[in-house]
């Protein structure tokens, strides 16, 4: 098994403001990716951005 520590991965500001995005993997590494995970900070209520042609699976982990 392997941490992999939150604090390690870069914040990415959301487009509209109300959160940010940390990324742990993404398949393949490139900006047309099949898949990724990430952990997502919600700061405000507000609309999910929509991504067309990518299926969400949203967990809470916190909250």
């Amino acid at each position: 098994m392997r941490l992999l520590p939150y604090s390690g991965y870069a914040e990415m500001r959301w487009k509209n403001g109300q959160g940010v995005t940390r990324e742990v993997c993404r398949f393949p590494a490139s900006e047309q990716y099949d898949w990724r995970i990430s952990v997502a900070t919600i700061r405000e209520d507000g609309a999910f951005s929509r991504f067309s042609g990518y299926l969400r699976n949203i967990s809470v982990l916190e909250g």
